[in-house]
């Protein structure tokens, strides 16, 4: 299985990242306590794989979107690195024709190509058209495969108006080839923002990682450990940990070291709080996501 990824726009495009299969879901608590239990997946078994990880800590989204035809994405992300913050408002649309699938070079089913299916708005504004861009092993690196709809916009930077609303709604409407007008409201989720506190060292192998946020007890907290490769800026996902959102998690000393200082000389911890909506548009299987995500870069450990 492959973990399909939708990424940062205007940095990277849409790409879609793959990884070796995840381990079976463990039960970790060691220093938590029995309310604090979690869930912990390896999201990439090969860390020299550098193919993975295209921005994840962006839109954190780490599911095979391409087991549905539509695929909706709104996000509000938060990006903290040396004590500087950015924000980003990112909505997103693709519509995959099932027809035109895309395989990877070990003949698996990558992705499908992007359609054009007529006017995208988000809360009335209107989604810009770009090429739907892929970066795997047998084509070259952005690859246009079709056209997918965004809205973009950052702290700081000349962009589109869109900006994502907190514990509100976002209303998408469609305006389709054929005349027919499709519209949802999605639910957006409160506004997450984490905190990491760090004691000791990889190199002693005590590295120890207390993060805190504020809590919502209405949903669960996605939590992403990931490293940042030596004299880079990308960023890798290791672990990806599901927990209460109740405000705390104590990340095991055990995932934390295991982490090859070698490669990494950062590690990326991102939150995620996400409202996830299945259904059935007109026959097509459609995903919807909505989400806030707050990713902070641990510098020199």
């Amino acid at each position: 299985m492959k973990i399909n990824k939708i990424c940062l726009p205007f940095v990277l495009g849409l790409i879609l990242w793959g990884c070796e299969k995840p381990a079976p879901t463990e039960l970790i608590q060691g220093t938590q306590s029995a309310s604090d239990s979690a869930s912990v997946q390896v999201v990439t078994k090969n860390l020299n794989d550098r193919s993975t990880g295209n921005g994840y800590d962006s839109t954190g989204v780490t599911e095979n979107v391409t087991n549905y035809s539509d695929v909706i994405v709104v996000s509000g992300v938060k990006i903290t690195s040396n004590l500087l913050t950015i924000k980003l408002s990112i909505a997103q649309a693709t519509f995959f024709d099932k027809t035109k699938p895309i395989y990877d070079s070990t003949g698996n089913l990558f992705t499908y190509r992007g359609r054009f299916v007529g006017g995208v708005f988000f809360n009335g504004y209107r989604a810009r058209i770009i090429p739907y861009r892929v970066s795997i092993s047998l084509l070259p690196i952005d690859t246009s495969l079709g056209s997918q709809y965004i809205l973009y916009s950052r702290t700081s930077f000349r962009s589109d108006p869109f900006v994502f609303p907190y514990d509100s709604t976002i209303n998408f409407k469609l305006n389709a080839l054929n005349g027919s007008v499709y519209t949802i409201d999605i639910p957006t989720p409160p506004e997450v923002t984490g905190n990491v506190k760090i004691s000791g060292s990889r190199a002693n192998g005590n590295l120890r990682a207390v993060l805190d946020w504020n809590a919502n007890p209405s949903t669960k907290m996605e939590i992403i450990i990931g490293g940042v490769i030596r004299n880079k800026t990308k960023i890798i996902p290791i672990y990806q940990i599901t927990t209460k959102d109740d405000g705390e998690f104590i990340v095991p000393a055990n995932l934390l070291n295991s982490i090859p200082t070698n490669s990494f000389n950062k590690l990326a911890v991102s939150f995620i709080r996400r409202y996830r909506i299945t259904r059935s548009n007109n026959g097509n299987s459609e995903l919807v996501l909505s989400q806030s995500v707050h990713t902070i870069i641990v510098e020199d450990l």
